[in-house]
């Protein structure tokens, strides 16, 4: 259990930095004049914002992952009261049914 909550939270983290470079290299795309002059304005822009928002993305979902890894998972019932529990019931039962 305390494994899968440690990968969770190292995949959390990869989707997160992930998410930065995204961010970044949509960034310096829209920046590089060489970019720019090669494919036109309008497609490196347009591939630059796809690329943001796939990073904004990925960086949202890291977020979301770190959060739900670091909610206290529920403790089991008590056994012995959900036995004793099943034991009446059953009690109950045949009460109802020897009448």
């Amino acid at each position: 259990m305390a494994n899968l909550n440690v990968y969770e939270r190292f995949r959390a983290s990869v989707d997160m930095g992930m998410g930065i470079i995204y961010m970044v290299v949509s960034y310096f795309a829209t920046q590089t004049a060489y970019i720019v002059e090669n494919y036109g304005k309008g497609l490196s822009y347009s591939i630059s914002l796809l690329f943001f928002l796939y990073g904004i993305f990925r960086v949202y979902r890291g977020f979301e992952a770190i959060r739900q890894s670091m909610k206290p998972e529920p403790k089991p019932q008590d056994r012995m009261a959900r036995f004793k529990a099943r034991e009446a019931e059953i009690q109950e039962d045949s009460a109802e049914n020897s009448m």
